[in-house]
């Protein structure tokens, strides 16, 4: 999939957009926790390798770069990188076939790969005995996939490429990165055209097109290969050469020179979209990945911009209130980079007010400068964002991207600790220098406004021309090394695997009646936890749907003594990041806290938790908020399918007959009084019968005193509410049908659903396995027939949601509006075929699911937030605390017969099917198939005829 990178800071302010910091004593007393050590080096043939040791888990990283984005395509050729990204994934010479099964096999988490202007990449975390098969299928189709390349894979692969392009320009404001390009970067320069390419180009790529671009940019000495996580240098070596050390170099391929391309005037454009409210983009082009400049202007974005108690959040969204969200930041690409800032505009305001008040904003910090206090805030915020990055070797943003994304941009490795230390040393002065140098007079910007209205689709450039094409030649410096391995023998088998560790939890009961189950991880010094209290969104009143979740969304709006910006400044000031939710069946608040803070940062969450000051003014700010993030859900077609299915599934009146998302509606949000607010927390969050999850670096002995000081004498101060009762729901007898009208909508998103037993049902496991099979994996036959095999669909899935009650199984399917009758009949027919037992599970799909399921539960485990979540979940649904073993072993015994009879819990005949499309286009062939009674319908769920 095509990404629009971050840099290196940037990365970090990702973790760090809730506030989540470190006091720059912290800061001095961690430096050694912050760095990434590691070891380099490169193969005769040119491939550089990096190295990090990690022992924390069973687990390596393998994450290789190729230097080679859609910046390198010429013209005619747009879309190439992303093509040939997915071309990867279908097999190689050696192993025929799907890419991911080898994988999947031994318990593969975190596998993915992605396309940008600079680079494609590919990444996965496998675990340690599996280092073999990993390296055997990388360098496989690093060295040997043009034989595996042929005309029905590329029209496969180019299909479903479309249909992703199609997905995301199916989106609200989904055609603005296309249009950005083009008007950021003048025509010729590599960043004109998008990641994606255009149609055109696409329909018009030849099989000899593609098999020549692989030739040019994919041998080792234009990649960079990671591995992070349990190894160490010298298997690196012995194991790198003997699997990519025999891979001929291919051409040394010039990258472009620099060109910032930075503009002299401000230009600005309107675009029409079928969106609830009109959005402000404004964007400069920078200095480049690996410039001190990019660095200092991630520090000037996040006192702009970056949060709660930015200059643009102060002014439009508290003073002024004119925008429901605005924010900013420094986005580094190899050639030149991009300064944006996005501002969502209230219906009704202006929006040339708006665009003069960020002018305005943006002058002042440019001639005064920052405070001192807005640098040191900011300066905290990014290197928290770091220290909690770091705490994964692989996937997106994590170790081993950071160690490649150097390598390949810079040729150091290391280049981390550079933006680190210009991190360190940024100045008020130095910060406005920078600003006035990209951002100042003389330095022009674009301005581009998408209003609502029809949607007006912006045209398809036409095919372009491409060069003539000449393979050039091979450097003689790189060489080959014969290697041992015999490809013909195939994928190398992976016999044993690492064992589920899972930490031992400790308890303790707080004097206020809380228990505390503590899991201790040492890995950062980090301590989360998360405080579970009954009731989520299906408690809310008759009429008061949305109340759990907003009433939990006001807590870390002002507590005790602060008001909603003090409270962000303080929280900012200790290094926590804090707040509260609601889920379907339960509430919860969080805390992540930087260890040597975490006295006064547990002071903080005790004040957020028993003095929410929900003042009135707060309210009405983020009830407009609030309402306006419900118009963006009733404009995305997942969003509406989402709040139309709970209330069509179990009725209305049903404790769960609410958005999946427990915001509730515009008009139940907007009658909330302040009174209605305080009396249902005061209800909903209280300490007696409630769990304190901690997972982090600290023992119990340490964390319950600190825990006892600041809740210990909480008491409730209102009886409890009653338990929500859970009614059982009469399965539906026929199925029925409901459109909803997307005008102008280039794809259909088909969702198919019904009611299947509690999470706590004793066949939910089994009935889990069943769904893996039909829907529930990559591999899965919905998927494999809707996207590999008709290539109509990006992806499509099926599974159920959590909960104490019946859940919701579904069915999700964006395909090409072309093909929605033909979509939805080969869901009908795969459903028959697979609940009939026509087509049950073969022992071949159960013995793949079973171990996806349990072989990727020793790298499932890495990270504390993971372990937190499933603490969580067994407290929720009454599991003991070996439920992951429990769940692994019952897994493991499954048999055909088991998963054949749970999959027919789904009764295809009872679907309840709602498709959001242009109704135009759709409900003829919809109609056609006599699925059930049609209606057309509204966001809402009401019938529009």
């Amino acid at each position: 999939m095509p990404v629009f990178r971050p840099a290196v800071l940037a990365l970090a302010l990702t973790t760090a957009l809730a506030g989540s910091v470190v006091a720059p004593a912290a800061i001095a007393a961690n430096a050694p926790v912050v760095d990434i050590a590691y070891d380099t080096f490169t193969l005769p043939n040119g491939l550089t390798v990096i190295v990090h040791t990690d022992r924390k888990a069973p687990i390596v990283a393998v994450n290789i770069w190729y230097h080679v984005g859609s910046k390198d395509e010429p013209s005619g050729r747009s879309g190439f990188a992303h093509l040939f990204e997915h071309l990867m994934f279908n097999g190689s010479e050696n192993h025929p076939g799907e890419y991911f099964a080898p994988f999947k096999q031994v318990g593969v988490t975190g596998q993915n790969g992605t396309t940008n202007s600079d680079r494609t990449n590919y990444f996965e975390n496998v675990p340690t005995t599996a280092l073999d098969m990993a390296l055997w299928m990388e360098s496989d189709r690093m060295g040997h996939l043009l034989g595996a390349i042929d005309q029905k894979t590329l029209d496969e692969q180019r299909g479903v490429v479309q249909n992703e392009k199609r997905q995301g320009q199916n989106q609200p404001y989904g055609q603005v990165w296309d249009a950005l390009g083009k008007a950021m970067y003048p025509v010729g320069h590599p960043y004109h055209h998008s990641t994606i390419g255009s149609m055109n180009d696409l329909n018009a790529a030849k099989l000899d097109d593609v098999k020549n671009w692989f030739r040019s940019w994919y041998g080792p000495n234009n990649a960079v290969l990671v591995l992070a996580g349990d190894i160490d240098l010298a298997t690196a070596k012995a194991k790198a050469t003997e699997y990519f050390g025999d891979i001929p170099a291919s051409p040394s391929m010039a990258q472009p020179k620099i060109d910032v391309a930075a503009h002299t005037t401000d230009t600005r454009a309107e675009m029409i979209d079928s969106v609830p409210q009109s959005r402000i983009y404004r964007m400069w082009n920078v200095a480049e990945f690996g410039h001190a400049d990019l660095d200092r202007l991630q520090v000037f974005a996040r006192i702009l911009g970056g949060g709660k108690s930015s200059r643009l959040d102060k002014r439009l969204v508290h003073q002024d209130k004119l925008v429901d969200s605005v924010g900013s930041g420094a986005y580094g690409s190899q050639l030149g980079s991009n300064f944006l800032i996005t501002a969502d505009v209230k219906q009704g305001v202006d929006v040339a007010k708006v665009e003069a008040i960020i002018d305005e904003e943006l002058k002042k910090l440019l001639k005064d400068g920052p405070t001192q206090d807005e640098v040191d805030r900011a300066r905290t915020v990014i290197m928290a964002g770091w220290i909690r990055g770091v705490e994964r070797i692989g996937g997106f943003g994590g170790k081993a991207d950071a160690l490649a994304e150097c390598a390949t941009y810079t040729g150091n490795p290391g280049c981390f600790r550079d933006s680190l230390k210009t991190l360190d040393d940024v100045t008020a002065a130095n910060l406005r220098a920078t600003g006035n140098t990209w951002l100042g007079a003389g330095k022009g910007s674009h301005t581009l406004v998408v209003n609502p209205g029809k949607r007006v689709e912006v045209a398809e450039d036409p095919a372009g021309t491409p060069p003539l094409f000449k393979l050039p030649a091979v450097d003689s410096k790189y060489k080959t090394v014969a290697s041992d391995v015999d490809r013909s023998k195939g994928v190398p088998v992976t016999t044993s695997f690492p064992d589920l560790i899972f930490p031992s939890l400790q308890r303790a009961t707080l004097t206020n009646g809380t228990q505390v189950i503590l899991a201790e991880r040492h890995d950062i010094p980090v301590v989360q936890m998360s405080y579970q209290f009954q009731g989520g969104y299906a408690a809310d009143p008759a009429g008061k749907q949305g109340i759990a979740s907003f009433s939990s969304s006001l807590m870390d709006e002002g507590a005790g003594n602060l008001d909603a910006l003090a409270f962000a400044d303080r929280a900012e000031s200790l290094g926590a990041n804090l707040g509260a939710g609601a889920s379907l069946d339960n509430s919860s608040a969080y805390l992540s806290a930087l260890r040597e803070n975490l006295d006064p940062s547990v002071a903080l969450f005790a004040d957020m938790l028993r003095k929410p000051r929900f003042e009135q003014n707060d309210i009405d700010r983020v009830k407009g908020q609030w309402i306006a993030g419900i118009k963006q859900e009733k404009a995305q077609p997942n969003g509406m399918a989402s709040r139309v299915l709970p209330g069509l599934l179990y009725g209305a009146g049903h404790p769960y007959a609410t958005p999946m998302s427990g915001t509730g509606t515009e008009v139940s949000i907007a009658k909330l009084t302040r009174k209605e607010l305080v009396a249902f927390q005061d209800q909903a969050i209280q300490p007696q019968g409630a769990t304190l999850v901690v997972v982090g670096d600290t023992t119990l002995a340490d964390i319950v005193p600190v825990l006892n000081k600041h809740f210990g004498d909480w008491k409730a101060t209102a009886a409890a509410a009653t338990a929500t009762t859970i009614p059982e729901v009469a399965g539906k007898t026929s199925p029925r049908v409901f459109l909803i009208d997307q005008p102008g909508g280039v794809q259909a998103n088909i969702f198919a659903a019904e009611l299947v037993p509690s999470s706590k049902d004793a066949s939910a496991t089994v009935f889990d396995m069943a769904n893996m099979v039909i829907g529930g994996d990559f591999t899965a036959r919905l998927n494999m027939n809707l996207r590999e095999d008709k290539h109509w669909s990006y992806g499509a899935r099926s599974g159920a949601g959590g909960a104490v009650g019946q859940r919701i199984w579904r069915v999700s399917a964006p395909v090409q509006i072309d093909k929605t009758g033909e979509s939805v009949a080969e869901i009908k027919r795969e459903l028959d075929a697979y609940t009939s037992g026509k087509q049950g599970a073969t022992a071949d799909e159960l013995q793949r699911m079973q171990k996806i399921l349990t072989l990727s539960l020793p790298g499932a485990y890495e990270t504390a937030a993971s372990v937190m979540g499933t603490i969580a979940s067994n407290v929720l649904y009454d599991r003991p605390d070996n439920y992951v073993f429990q769940r692994k072993a019952e897994i493991e015994g499954m048999t055909t017969a088991q998963v054949d009879a749970a999959a027919k819990t789904l009764d295809p005949k009872a679907l309840t099917w709602v498709i959001v499309g242009d109704v135009s286009k759709i409900e003829q062939p919809i109609r056609a198939l006599k699925l059930g009674p049609v209606q057309v319908i509204d966001a809402d769920g009401n019938v529009k005829k």
